[in-house]
């Protein structure tokens, strides 16, 4: 009976140690800390800076006050120590823009922020005060540059300050310092941007340039070689600026050295291109059914309803072809095998897409 009850104790204990073990761990303690923000005079100001501490550094639990312009934040210490330290650097913007970065091997690295890439110290918190870019549109499209070109989607604008916040890891900063620092140019200010070399952090590695149109300027224009580019090339990482006519693409060595050729092909003087078919544009590496691009210009004013349908004939004629079209000079975009393009130039020539306009 002894020996039961001996067994029946050391089991009972082993149990309590399990039970104990499995227990959470206690969460970290929080405080709460309030925040004057500077300049804050209207409520959209602070409900933007409180979309920034949400978007940037995953601030969970804030409240606003309009009235007093602050913010209350509750979080762990050191979360507390990265509002504080972004908080004073858009309360005293610089006196000239300039890019202000804090690594995060500077200060205590929050327990709420995630890894990124090798761990949460490959991470940094970086402000951009823009010298250019002033209105809401020119920074909403550099914004969804940085997230469609860049991948990053921790980053917010703080319009009060002509600034953008964004977190990320080393790799992808360099990019985006790369991107803002050629696309917050003065509009009309000579500009030709060198190709960059990217290997994120996780995914094959690729190349990206900022392409400045000098004849193609309309935002018409512009939109039209942006679909080409996705819709001919294949290129989805890409993104325009209405400002400065530019496009920023991103891609393997063969994308980037195709979109080169379709944008100068298709930034021309309109009143100097005579011809009727642009040379062919073998794409390295693509599959032989769908390795040439063609342009095909017509010397008609066709207009968007007319260019539409010669569009909608290629595509039903040949399904595997890819094609986009261009307004000024009238041109068609397409792209598929030698014998397919062959046989959409027969398919224009049988049509008026090819005569002149009759005086």
């Amino acid at each position: 009976m002894k020996l039961k009850a001996l067994l029946l104790a050391l089991a009972a204990c082993s149990i309590g140690a399990s039970v104990a073990t499995a227990q959470p761990a206690a969460p970290a303690p929080t405080t709460s800390k309030t925040f004057t923000v500077a300049g804050a005079t209207a409520p959209q100001v602070i409900q933007e800076y409180a979309t920034v501490l949400r978007t940037v550094l995953d601030v969970r639990d804030l409240t606003t006050d309009p009235a007093t312009s602050t913010v209350t934040v509750t979080g762990s210490a050191d979360l507390l120590i990265m509002v504080d330290w972004l908080t004073r650097e858009l309360n005293s913007p610089p006196a000239a823009p300039k890019f202000r970065n804090v690594p995060m091997e500077q200060i205590p690295v929050p327990a709420s922020l995630p890894a990124m890439g090798p761990g949460p110290r490959d991470e940094a918190v970086r402000v951009f005060f823009l010298a250019h870019t002033k209105t809401p549109q020119a920074m909403q499209e550099l914004l969804t540059t940085l997230r469609t070109v860049a991948d990053v989607q921790k980053v917010f604008n703080y319009t009060l300050q002509t600034a953008l916040v964004v977190r990320a890891p080393t790799a992808q900063m360099a990019l985006v310092a790369y991107l803002i620092g050629e696309l917050d140019a003065a509009p009309g200010s000579p500009h030709t941007a060198p190709e960059f070399p990217f290997a994120p952090p996780v995914g094959p590695a690729s190349v990206v340039r900022v392409f400045f149109l000098s004849h193609a300027t309309s935002p018409a224009a512009v939109q039209q070689i942006l679909t080409a580019l996705r819709t001919v090339v294949g290129i989805m990482k890409v993104f325009n600026n209405t400002a400065l006519a530019s496009l920023t693409v991103r891609g393997t060595s063969a994308d980037l050295a195709a979109s080169d050729w379709l944008i100068r092909t298709l930034d021309s003087d309109p009143g100097s291109n005579a011809q009727t078919v642009s040379p062919e544009y073998r794409i390295s590496g693509a599959a032989p059914n769908d390795d040439t691009i063609r342009v095909f210009y017509s010397p008609r004013s066709i207009g968007p309803a007319g260019i539409q349908q010669y569009v909608s004939l290629l595509r039903t004629q040949q399904t595997a072809l890819k094609v986009s079209s261009f307004a000024s000079p009238t041109a068609l975009i397409v792209r598929g095998s030698a014998s397919q393009l062959t046989q959409a130039e027969q398919s224009l020539g049988a049509g008026d897409w090819a005569k002149a306009t009759t005086p």
